[in-house]
């Protein structure tokens, strides 16, 4: 019970940390890139979220 319950917590505090940088990475480019069109910036979000995924185990 007690491994399952860090096991959920390392693994929320994981995804928190993803989304995290994904954001910062998100807002970092549409800095640069502010006069792109909408569907620019969605492609650009899905690279950067590929690009950011954990390694798998």
């Amino acid at each position: 019970m007690v491994a399952e319950t860090r096991s959920r917590f390392l693994a929320a505090k994981a995804i928190r940390s993803h989304l995290s940088d994904l954001v910062m990475a998100v807002e970092t480019r549409s800095r640069f890139s502010a006069s792109r069109s909408r569907d620019s910036c969605c492609s650009e979000v899905a690279i950067l979220h590929r690009e950011l995924q954990p390694p798998r185990a």
